[in-house]
């Protein structure tokens, strides 16, 4: 394949990715809100008593406070996988015959998967979600608990 293809293919790879993730952050965004009220608040409220209070306090949109962070990070990680799995699946495909290719494909897309989903979490998803972490443990506190700054955490 010529290195021309390959970057097309890479390219494509990465945009699919990022469409992909932030059609994922478009649904969950409400669900990951919730989550994340009940768990700074403590406990003893329902998920949907703290949804209903959220809508009421600040509308629907309050659900998606905080969106464009969690569309950045949600689409640059499946960015990232979906690029790390085409480009770890054809360096397998360099290696290996086209017969060995079709006779293992399961077997090849799984390991290609896992090193991708490696990929993401080394490069991606361990660092933002540490500096996550930090930036909610510190709400409340006058924003500087664990970290300074918004990269203080790395």
């Amino acid at each position: 394949m010529s290195t021309e293809k390959k970057q097309s293919k890479g390219a494509v790879a990465f945009a699919a990715g990022a469409v992909a993730g932030a059609a994922e952050i478009s649904v969950t965004m409400p669900l990951d809100t919730v989550k994340t009220r009940m768990q700074l608040a403590g406990g003893g409220t329902s998920s949907i008593g703290v949804a209903r209070s959220i809508v009421q306090n600040d509308g629907v949109s309050g659900l998606y406070r905080g969106m464009s962070a969690m569309l950045a990070q949600v689409s640059l990680k499946a960015a990232i996988r979906f690029l790390a799995y085409e480009q770890i699946r054809s360096s397998f495909c360099m290696v290996l015959d086209k017969e060995t290719q079709k006779k293992n494909a399961i077997t090849l897309n799984f390991f290609s998967g896992v090193l991708a989903g490696f990929t993401e979490a080394v490069v991606w998803v361990t660092p933002t979600e540490r500096l996550k972490v930090l930036r909610q443990a510190s709400a409340g506190s006058g924003g500087h608990a664990g970290a300074s700054g918004s990269l203080g955490g790395l």
